[in-house]
């Protein structure tokens, strides 16, 4: 169980990585520590791939523009934090959207059950 209540940890992200065979992608434990809330890490990537799209879109010929992320910030709201605690912070809603289509090939075929 994690140590805070709905949070996805930096650690696990980590060993996920490893198990998909990205051993060339490190997050540096200083800036991302073990048992730490890993929001900022995917915030900080999505952030970066928004960062290197525009970049190519910038170069990129009329009509070869890169639309992969899309990242939407919505109106300051409060929100209680801790829940429980009755102390009320203003936070931003984040939507991020990948956009890109898979292209899916059959490698076996199993019968229906009767």
């Amino acid at each position: 169980m994690p140590a805070v209540d709905n949070e996805l940890h930096v650690d696990l992200i980590r060993d996920a990585l490893t198990a998909r065979g990205f051993t060339g992608i490190t997050l540096d434990a200083t800036a991302y520590p073990d048992g730490t809330n890993a929001i900022k890490v995917v915030n900080d990537f999505v952030i970066a791939l928004q960062d290197a799209q525009q970049v190519q879109n910038d170069a990129a010929a009329t009509g070869a523009d890169v639309s992969l992320v899309t990242r939407a910030v919505g109106p300051t709201e409060d929100r209680e934090y801790p829940p429980g605690s009755g102390t009320n912070i203003a936070v931003n809603p984040v939507a991020i959207s990948l956009n890109f289509a898979q292209q899916s090939a059959v490698v076996t075929t199993i019968p229906n059950l009767v």
